[in-house]
C-alpha cells in the first residue's frame, strides 16, 4: 500500500485505489465512481498532524457547547426555585410599613418684589377704576400720564409695581369712551328723549352708548355683546345696567321686557344679519338708532388700505341697503346724519384725527301692527 501526502516527492500516488494530489494531500474522488467511505483516524496512524489537530479542536468545541447548555439549564432551574421560595416568603410575611414622610418645612412669605413689572395702562386702570381702558390709553397718548415724574407716551410700556403714577391735566371725560359722543349727537339731531325708557344697547363693548343713555335719563339698559371683559367697571357695576356678555345678538329671542329704544353699534358683522332679532324686541313706536359702518357693509374689494372706505358712491349705496333692510322689517326711516367722529380704524382716529372711516347715524321707528317676539 502506497500513500501520497502533501510534500511528497512523488507528484501523484494511489491511496487505496484513489489518486491523491500533492496540493491538497487528500484522496481525490475518481471520476465516474462514488465517493469513497471515509477511513477512521485509528486506521490511518500516519495522517497529518494538522488534520488530527483539527478533528480534536472540533470535538472539543462541541463538548464545550454541550457543557455550556447544561450549565445554562441548571442555572435556570435554580433561578425558578429561588423565585418560588421568595414568593412564598413574601406572601407569608406582613406587608412592610411605609416610611413616614418628612414634615414639610413652612416656606416663609416672599417679600414684595419691587422689580415686578406690568403694563402702564393696566396699572392706570387699577389706580383709576372709574376710567375705561380707552380713556386711559387716550390720556397716555396725549402725554397726561407721568411715571415717577417722567411723561409716559406708550400704553404698553412696562412699569414697576411700586412706580408712582400721576395724571396731570387729564380731565375726566363725559363718557367712558368716544362712542358716547356719537349717540349724543343722534339724540340731539333726531330729537329723541330717552328719559324713563328701557333701552337695548346692541354691541355694548366698553359701554359708551349705555353711558350716554343713562346720563340722558334711561331707566334701564340691557347691554348685549358677543365678547367679554370689555365693559368699563363704571357701567358693569351700575344698578340700572344688565350686562349680557358672550351673547350673540342674532340668537337673542327674548328679554325680560320689551324696549323703548334700541341702539346698534356693531363691528365685523353686517346690520342686515342682526336687524330681525333687534326689531323683534321692540315695543310699539320704539325708536332705533343705528351707527352704520361702511367697512362692514361694503364688499371686500371696496375696502381700501387700512380698512377704510373712501368712495362716496359706496357710502350712498351702503346707506340705501341698510335703509331697505329695516324698512322691509316694518320700520320707518326717520332721519340720517354723519357721525361727529370717525371710526377708530387707525391710530390717528383713536386720538381724534381724521384717518378712520366716515360713519353715519340713522333713525328708525317701529310702526303699529308689527308683531314682536315677546
Amino acid at each position: 500500500m502506497t500513500f501520497g501526502f502533501r510534500g511528497s516527492e512523488r507528484g501523484t500516488e494511489s491511496f487505496l485505489g484513489a489518486e491523491t494530489s500533492d496540493r491538497r494531500g487528500y484522496p481525490l474522488r475518481p471520476r465516474g465512481h462514488p465517493t469513497p467511505t471515509p477511513i477512521p483516524p485509528s486506521l490511518v496512524p500516519s495522517m497529518p498532524v494538522a488534520r488530527m489537530n483539527g478533528m480534536m479542536s472540533t470535538s472539543r468545541l462541541v463538548n464545550r457547547c454541550l457543557a455550556s447548555a447544561m450549565e445554562l439549564r441548571r442555572s435556570r432551574r435554580q433561578d425558578v426555585n429561588a423565585r418560588t421560595i421568595l414568593t412564598a416568603n413574601c406572601s407569608s410575611a406582613s406587608p412592610p410599613t411605609p416610611p413616614t414622610p418628612p414634615t414639610p418645612t413652612p416656606t416663609p412669605p416672599k417679600a414684595s418684589n419691587s422689580r415686578a413689572r406690568r403694563r402702564l395702562d393696566a396699572a392706570c386702570l387699577e389706580l383709576r377704576p372709574d376710567l375705561s381702558k380707552t380713556v386711559v390709553q387716550s390720556f397716555i397718548v396725549q402725554g397726561k400720564v407721568f411715571v415717577d415724574g417722567q411723561r409716559a407716551s406708550k400704553a404698553g410700556m412696562q412699569v414697576k409695581a411700586d412706580a408712582v403714577i400721576t395724571f396731570k391735566g387729564a380731565e375726566l371725560p363725559k363718557y367712558v369712551c368716544r362712542a358716547g359722543f356719537k349717540l349724543e349727537k343722534a339724540l340731539d339731531v333726531f330729537g329723541l328723549d330717552v328719559s324713563g325708557a328701557t333701552a337695548l344697547d346692541s354691541g355694548l363693548s366698553t359701554g359708551g352708548f349705555t353711558d350716554c343713555l343713562l346720563q340722558n335719563g334711561a331707566r334701564h339698559v340691557y347691554g348685549v355683546d358677543v365678547g367679554y371683559a370689555q365693559v368699563c367697571d363704571k357701567i358693569r357695576t351700575h344698578s340700572a345696567v344688565t350686562v349680557m356678555e358672550r351673547t350673540n345678538l342674532r340668537h337673542l329671542d327674548t328679554l325680560p321686557e320689551l324696549v323703548d329704544v334700541a341702539t346698534l353699534d356693531l363691528s365685523f358683522i353686517s346690520l342686515s344679519k342682526v336687524a330681525p332679532a333687534v326689531v323683534g324686541l321692540l315695543r310699539e313706536n320704539a325708536d332705533v338708532v343705528v351707527l352704520v359702518k361702511p367697512q362692514f357693509e361694503a364688499g371686500r374689494e371696496e375696502v381700501g388700505s387700512g380698512g377704510v372706505v373712501r368712495d362716496p358712491e359706496v357710502h350712498r349705496r351702503v346707506l340705501g341697503e341698510v335703509r331697505t333692510c329695516f324698512e322691509e322689517l316694518g320700520l320707518r326711516h326717520m332721519g340720517e346724519a354723519v357721525s361727529p367722529l370717525k371710526g377708530g380704524q387707525t391710530r390717528a382716529s383713536q386720538t381724534g384725527g381724521g384717518g378712520g372711516n366716515t360713519e353715519f347715524l340713522q333713525h328708525y321707528r317701529r310702526g303699529a301692527g308689527y308683531q314682536s317676539n315677546n
